[in-house]
Parts: structure tokens; C-alpha cells; sequence
């Protein structure tokens, strides 16, 4: 029962360090139990690690630490506003830092910042501090660090296969920042994403003898199944699937129009 599906759903989230750092322990015996439930069966599982849009989505939602003194709020206020109205980029990225020092985990500036950095070609600054703002996202649609970890910390504790989408789309992109050439929106895949990640996932199931291959054309075969599939769809698939992702893209900006049900 999403919160983002009902009208101001995307008001209900706020920065909350205590009941954030509950969550790690909570997904971890989620994939444990996963684990469980599938080698009773038993049946094959592997574990796909999501990805995030690094450089083309900035953060769903962003609030200054509520902790700070009135003073400090004004100071970072002031920083802020200049930042994002300054054309100078340099200008623009010292504001910014000075924001910073008074609230490092604010995912607007740390989203500014990165970018900043990146069209000042210093990429590997750009991608910590994207990676940063991915992580101190207020509404946290795109999984952080911390839980991508966890799916590597439970698949090598149950020896549990596991596919990096990240690591995949990261190494498909400029300067390993993935951004919308990869990604539709802030973390599924395009077509041809889906069928690289598809194309990963029967690489790994490969080496671990759960798919074995007789057929010595396959691939080339797989590459026919594709073209002949998508140019089978006609116009109108693509159509709806533009109005799903507008729609998708108003859920994510909290603009549902449904009403919540009184408890």
C-alpha cells in the first residue's frame, strides 16, 4: 500500500535517521527468507541488485536537516538560494560546498554539486557525490548503497547467485555514471537495458551449470527473436507505454489523485 499512491503521499516522507537505519536489518531477512523459501522447493533464484539514475534524476525529495539551529537554516538557505540561481559554475559549485558544511547529507545540493562536477569533467567527484545524493534521497525510490551491500553481503553468506545491474549499466555508460541512455526513469530500464541485464543473468546462470547450451547459434537466433518481437509491436504499444511513463513520473512527484481510505 504505497504511500506515493494517494494524495500527498510524497508529504509523509521526511529525513529520519532512527527509523532509516531499522530498514538494512529488515531487507536483509527479507532476502534471507527468499533464499529459504526457494531451496525448500527447492527452485533456482538469483539475486538482481537494482539500479539507480545517477546523473539524469535528481532527488525525489530533499529537506534540510531538521536538527540545525534557526541560525544555521538561514545560513544554509542563503548559500542554497545563491547556488542554484549563480551561472557561474564555479561560483555556483563553492556555494554549494558551503551548504554542505552545514548539511552534508542534503541530497539537493549533493544532486548540484555532482552535476557541477561533471560538466567540469572532474567525473570521479561527480559520480561520489551523485551516488551521495541517490542515497540521502528523502522519498528513497532508488535503493541506496547501503541495502545494494546487503544483496552482496546475503548472496555470498547463502551462496546465492547474483547479477550487479548497477556494475552492468555503470560499465555501459560515459564515465561510468548511469543516466538516462540506460534507464527510462529513476531506476528501470530501457529495451535494449532489459536485454542486456537479461543477457547477464544467462551468462551468470551459465557459469553456474543451471542453463546449459546445445544450440551453438543462439545468440545470433536471440538477436532475431528481438527484432522480430519489437517490430511486431506497431505504434500504439509505445504510445501506451509513454503514457505509463508520465504517468509513472507524476507517481514519483506525489501527484496521485487518489484519496486515502480513513483508517
Amino acid at each position: 500500500d504505497a504511500l506515493l499512491d494517494y494524495q500527498g503521499g510524497l508529504e509523509a516522507y521526511h529525513r529520519e535517521d532512527a527509523w532509516r537505519k531499522s530498514v538494512p536489518t529488515h531487507f536483509a531477512w527479507n532476502l534471507r527468507e527468499m533464499v529459504r523459501l526457494c531451496r525448500e522447493r527447492p527452485v533456482p533464484l538469483v539475486f538482481v541488485t537494482p539500479a539507480s539514475n545517477l546523473r539524469d534524476c535528481p532527488p525525489i525529495k530533499m529537506e534540510i536537516n531538521p536538527d540545525l539551529t534557526d541560525a544555521q537554516t538561514e545560513e544554509f538557505a542563503k548559500y542554497w538560494e545563491t547556488a542554484i540561481s549563480e551561472v557561474d559554475r564555479l561560483r555556483a559549485m563553492e556555494q554549494t560546498e558551503r551548504a554542505l558544511e552545514i548539511d552534508p547529507q542534503h541530497a539537493g545540493a549533493l544532486f548540484l554539486l555532482g552535476t557541477l562536477q561533471l560538466i567540469g569533467r572532474d567525473y570521479e567527484s561527480a559520480k561520489e557525490n551523485l551516488s551521495l545524493a541517490r542515497d540521502h534521497d528523502v522519498c528513497p525510490l532508488r535503493a541506496p548503497s547501503e541495502l545494494v551491500e546487503i544483496f552482496h553481503a546475503v548472496a555470498s553468506e547463502t551462496e546465492t547467485l547474483v547479477v550487479d545491474a548497477q556494475e552492468l549499466f555503470s560499465a555501459l555508460s560515459d564515465h561510468e555514471i548511469v543516466g538516462n541512455k540506460w534507464l527510462v526513469d529513476h531506476i528501470h530500464p530501457s529495451v535494449e537495458g532489459h536485454q542486456r541485464l537479461a543477457q547477464a543473468i544467462v551468462a551468470r546462470c551459465q557459469q553456474a551449470g543451471l542453463i546449459k547450451t546445445t544450440n551453438e547459434a543462439w545468440q545470433v537466433e536471440r538477436s532475431v527473436a528481438y527484432q522480430s518481437h519489437l517490430a511486431s509491436l506497431g505504434e500504439e504499444y509505445f504510445h501506451r507505454a509513454k503514457q505509463r511513463l508520465a504517468g509513472l513520473m507524476l507517481w514519483t512527484q506525489g501527484r496521485a489523485q487518489k484519496v486515502r481510505p480513513e483508517p
